[in-house]
Protein backbone atom coordinates (compact mmCIF):
# COMPACT_ATOMS: atom_id res chain seq x y z
CA UNK A 1 0.00 0.00 0.00
CA UNK A 2 1.60 3.31 -1.28
CA UNK A 3 -0.44 5.80 0.77
CA UNK A 4 -0.30 9.12 2.85
CA UNK A 5 -4.15 9.95 4.87
CA UNK A 6 -5.88 6.83 3.20
CA UNK A 7 -4.61 4.11 5.13
CA UNK A 8 -6.76 1.58 5.86
CA UNK A 9 -5.58 -1.15 8.83
CA UNK A 10 -6.27 -5.20 8.38
CA UNK A 11 -7.77 -6.47 11.05
CA UNK A 12 -5.56 -9.36 11.45
CA UNK A 13 -2.13 -7.05 11.56
CA UNK A 14 0.32 -8.64 13.07
CA UNK A 15 2.54 -5.57 12.91
CA UNK A 16 3.07 -2.59 10.78
CA UNK A 17 6.34 -1.86 8.57
CA UNK A 18 6.95 1.58 7.33
CA UNK A 19 9.11 2.56 4.89
CA UNK A 20 10.63 6.01 4.29
CA UNK A 21 12.32 7.15 1.55
CA UNK A 22 14.84 9.65 0.63
CA UNK A 23 15.74 13.45 0.05
CA UNK A 24 14.33 14.05 -3.38
CA UNK A 25 12.75 11.18 -3.59
CA UNK A 26 8.94 9.33 -3.63
CA UNK A 27 7.18 6.06 -2.13
CA UNK A 28 7.24 4.51 -5.25
CA UNK A 29 11.03 3.46 -4.70
CA UNK A 30 9.89 0.81 -2.16
CA UNK A 31 6.95 -0.99 -4.69
CA UNK A 32 9.49 -4.22 -5.54
CA UNK A 33 10.03 -4.44 -1.88
CA UNK A 34 6.23 -4.05 -0.71
CA UNK A 35 5.43 -7.08 -3.65
CA UNK A 36 8.26 -9.39 -2.17
CA UNK A 37 6.78 -8.65 1.35
CA UNK A 38 3.17 -9.37 -0.16
CA UNK A 39 4.32 -12.26 -1.78
CA UNK A 40 5.42 -14.11 1.61
CA UNK A 41 1.69 -13.78 2.86
CA UNK A 42 2.75 -11.93 6.26
CA UNK A 43 -0.13 -10.93 8.00
CA UNK A 44 1.21 -7.44 8.63
CA UNK A 45 0.57 -3.99 7.43
CA UNK A 46 2.65 -2.01 4.88
CA UNK A 47 2.99 1.66 4.12
CA UNK A 48 4.97 3.59 2.54
CA UNK A 49 4.35 7.00 2.90
CA UNK A 50 4.76 10.59 0.88
CA UNK A 51 7.26 12.44 3.71
CA UNK A 52 6.29 16.18 2.78
CA UNK A 53 8.45 18.08 0.64
CA UNK A 54 9.82 15.09 -1.17
CA UNK A 55 11.85 15.84 2.75
CA UNK A 56 13.29 18.82 1.83
CA UNK A 57 12.16 20.64 4.64
CA UNK A 58 13.07 20.07 8.19
CA UNK A 59 12.98 16.99 10.36
CA UNK A 60 10.01 18.12 12.34
CA UNK A 61 7.54 18.51 9.37
CA UNK A 62 9.35 15.81 7.08
CA UNK A 63 8.09 13.86 10.34
CA UNK A 64 5.12 15.07 11.33
CA UNK A 65 2.57 12.69 9.04
CA UNK A 66 4.72 9.68 9.75
CA UNK A 67 4.29 10.45 13.40
CA UNK A 68 0.33 10.38 12.58
CA UNK A 69 0.12 7.46 10.77
CA UNK A 70 2.05 5.70 13.49
CA UNK A 71 0.17 6.90 15.86
CA UNK A 72 -3.13 5.74 13.88
CA UNK A 73 -1.93 2.70 13.81
CA UNK A 74 -0.80 2.07 17.44
CA UNK A 75 -4.53 3.06 18.45
CA UNK A 76 -6.17 0.90 16.42
CA UNK A 77 -3.75 -1.74 16.80
CA UNK A 78 -2.55 -2.01 20.45
CA UNK A 79 0.30 -3.18 21.63
CA UNK A 80 1.61 -4.58 17.80
CA UNK A 81 5.50 -3.88 16.85
CA UNK A 82 6.08 -1.31 14.56
CA UNK A 83 9.51 -2.07 12.05
CA UNK A 84 10.59 1.42 10.19
CA UNK A 85 13.02 0.86 7.21
CA UNK A 86 13.89 4.90 6.34
CA UNK A 87 16.48 5.14 3.35
CA UNK A 88 19.00 8.09 3.85
CA UNK A 89 16.95 11.14 4.60
CA UNK A 90 14.66 8.29 5.73
CA UNK A 91 16.69 6.84 8.53
CA UNK A 92 16.70 9.91 10.02
CA UNK A 93 12.70 10.34 10.37
CA UNK A 94 12.76 6.74 11.26
CA UNK A 95 15.43 7.44 13.85
CA UNK A 96 13.13 10.83 14.83
CA UNK A 97 10.02 8.90 15.29
CA UNK A 98 11.61 6.17 17.60
CA UNK A 99 12.98 8.84 19.93
CA UNK A 100 9.33 10.63 20.19
CA UNK A 101 7.89 7.61 20.83
CA UNK A 102 10.12 5.80 22.93
CA UNK A 103 8.05 6.74 26.37
CA UNK A 104 5.00 4.25 24.45
CA UNK A 105 4.11 0.94 25.56
CA UNK A 106 5.23 0.00 22.09
CA UNK A 107 7.73 -2.63 20.31
CA UNK A 108 9.89 -0.43 17.50
CA UNK A 109 12.44 -1.82 15.27
CA UNK A 110 14.06 0.80 13.15
CA UNK A 111 16.69 -0.25 10.00
CA UNK A 112 18.12 2.26 8.33
CA UNK A 113 20.15 2.32 4.93
CA UNK A 114 22.45 4.73 4.39
CA UNK A 115 21.43 7.14 7.15
CA UNK A 116 22.09 10.62 6.79
CA UNK A 117 23.28 11.47 10.95
CA UNK A 118 26.06 13.21 11.44
CA UNK A 119 27.18 13.48 7.68
CA UNK A 120 30.62 14.00 6.50
CA UNK A 121 32.63 16.96 6.04
CA UNK A 122 32.18 17.02 2.16
CA UNK A 123 28.65 17.50 3.24
CA UNK A 124 29.50 21.37 4.03
CA UNK A 125 31.68 21.50 1.11
CA UNK A 126 28.88 20.16 -1.79
CA UNK A 127 26.98 23.04 0.08
CA UNK A 128 29.04 25.57 -1.38
CA UNK A 129 28.70 24.30 -4.72
CA UNK A 130 26.14 27.20 -6.16
CA UNK A 131 24.09 25.00 -8.12
CA UNK A 132 23.78 22.13 -5.50
CA UNK A 133 23.26 25.16 -2.92
CA UNK A 134 20.06 25.96 -4.67
CA UNK A 135 18.67 22.89 -4.62
CA UNK A 136 17.98 22.23 -0.99
CA UNK A 137 15.74 24.28 1.64
CA UNK A 138 17.95 26.42 4.19
CA UNK A 139 16.33 23.96 7.18
CA UNK A 140 17.12 20.65 5.33
CA UNK A 141 20.77 22.49 4.95
CA UNK A 142 21.18 23.32 7.83
CA UNK A 143 20.17 20.10 9.69
CA UNK A 144 22.14 18.13 7.21
CA UNK A 145 25.63 19.92 7.88
CA UNK A 146 28.31 18.32 9.29
CA UNK A 147 27.78 18.00 13.02
CA UNK A 148 24.39 19.97 13.30
CA UNK A 149 22.80 20.17 16.13
CA UNK A 150 20.15 18.96 14.65
CA UNK A 151 21.65 15.63 14.55
CA UNK A 152 24.16 15.82 17.68
CA UNK A 153 20.74 15.81 19.62
CA UNK A 154 19.27 13.30 17.39
CA UNK A 155 21.97 10.77 17.79
CA UNK A 156 22.47 11.12 21.25
CA UNK A 157 19.03 10.93 22.03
Amino acid sequence: MLTDDRVSWKQNSRGLILLLHGLHNHPSIWEGYIHALRSKKLQVDICAPAIPKAGDCGLKEAAKSVVEITKNYLQKNPGKPICLLGLSNGARIATYIDVQLRNTPVNIFVSTISGAHLRSKSTNFIAKVPLINRLYSKSIKKELAYKSETSKRLVDD
